[in-house]
């Protein structure tokens, strides 16, 4: 399948603005899809959003929580600061405990962490992140010229297919789950499933 394959086109429509009912069904099942990718979902606890990206930190953010200073990698004077460990990929947050998948400072954490929401488009660009994909940078790049969220999405997705089948090509070698199990388990392919299925 060629990277054109993977995105699915459509009219530059924006799907939040319109009334389902008035869309063709193509149409709606391109804005059920959408809709699925940016669904607000409950929290898996997997902690990649931890992991993969960038913390900045304010001075709002080191009021509220004061032992923050003692983490960043440049000392804060009023402007954003990452918190150590988030600069390099796939080093998790200083304050990210492994051991039961939850933030130590839950109550006091910085607020891009308490601004993030847990979507199938957020959690899939934290996995591609794990392969050492820019999604972030993809993203912001493609928003630059224009392209809509729709094949923005649909960008995601495919990535994410992809790199489920890789992995899965690796662990039947070892006697894994089949692709079909896989698929089937995986928590946000079973939410964009339902949902735009269901609307």
């Amino acid at each position: 399948m060629s990277e054109k394959d993977d995105t699915i086109e459509r009219p530059n429509l924006k799907f939040d603005m319109v009334d389902n009912a008035t869309l063709n069904d193509e149409d709606k099942k391109k804005a059920n899809f959408l809709g699925a990718m940016d669904k607000q979902i409950d929290c898996r606890r997997c902690g990649l959003c931890c992991i993969v990206w960038q913390i900045p930190i304010t001075s709002e953010d080191v009021d509220r929580e004061p032992v923050l200073e003692n983490h960043l990698t440049i000392p804060l004077d009023g402007i954003h600061r990452f918190l150590m460990g988030s600069t390099e990929k796939n080093i998790p947050c200083p304050f990210y405990g492994r051991d039961k998948s939850e933030c130590t400072i839950y109550e006091t954490r910085p607020a891009r962490c308490r601004t993030f929401i847990p979507t199938p488009r957020n959690c899939m660009s934290a996995y591609i992140e794990t392969s050492g994909i820019g999604v972030d940078a993809s993203v912001k790049e493609w928003r630059e010229q224009g392209i809509d969220e729709l094949t923005i999405a649909s960008r995601i997705f495919a990535q994410y297919f992809k790199m489920i089948e890789r992995e899965l090509s690796f662990s039947l070698i070892f006697g894994g789950r089949s692709l079909k199990q896989r698929l089937a388990d995986d928590p946000l392919l079973k939410i964009i499933k339902e949902y735009s299925t269901n609307g």
